[in-house]
């Protein structure tokens, strides 16, 4: 049973990679990489949707599958980067980037837009949320755990003393969520980093 999870979470993590990489996956390519039937895939396409409440959508033009998200903005080079000026701007504040670090990358933006708009970039304004801004100290105690393969302890939301094998961090609906295997649940679930508390690793069966 167990082995039957794991190679699951396999299969759900590349197709996350995927997605990432490429903006969508096909049933066949993870059925020819992992050597299983379509069958399968499309449970775990259920299980995306059903147990971790991402929601995938069916691209009928190039038979593939991706997250759902907001039409694109239309093909407007300098308009999307002054958009994307003011996005990295929220993202520069919140995540204290380094002022030479944010200064090159303002000014690789601020080369693609036309002159005549140059002038008006800083008359668009992002107030929305970026995305959460996680705790980078748990983000990389999570990061070492996952080198290391040892598992964690944690309460998370209304869950209590949680031990959770930890696979990958991802940004769903900004929020910053680890992806792991509920040792108790025995399934996959995602948990929200910004609603971890008392947080351990565990060591060999040691809580570190």
């Amino acid at each position: 049973m167990l082995e039957l999870i794991m190679s699951q979470t396999e299969r759900i993590v590349y197709i996350f990679k995927e997605i990432s990489a490429n903006g969508y996956f096909r049933i066949e390519d993870i059925s020819n990489k992992f050597e299983v039937g379509e069958r399968t895939v499309k449970r775990d396409i259920e299980y995306i949707r059903d147990r971790l409440d991402i929601k995938l959508y069916w691209n009928k033009d190039n038979r593939s599958y991706g997250v759902y998200q907001k039409p694109k903005l239309e093909e407007n080079s300098t308009e999307k980067l002054i958009v994307a000026k003011a996005i990295y701007q929220k993202v520069e504040k919140s995540y204290e980037i380094p002022k030479l670090f944010g200064e090159g990358i303002k000014n690789f933006l601020n080369s693609g837009i036309s002159s005549d708009f140059k002038d008006l970039s800083d008359r668009v304004i992002f107030l929305s949320n970026v995305s959460i801004v996680c705790d980078f100290n748990l983000f990389s105690e999570i990061l070492k755990a996952i080198k290391e393969g040892n598992s964690l302890s944690f309460d998370c939301d209304k869950e209590q003393n949680l031990i959770v094998t930890p696979y990958i961090i991802i940004n769903i609906n900004y929020d910053w969520s680890l992806f792991g295997f509920d040792n108790e649940q025995r399934r996959m679930k995602l948990f929200s980093l910004s609603k971890i508390t008392n947080f351990k690793i565990n060591i060999y069966g040691l809580v570190n």
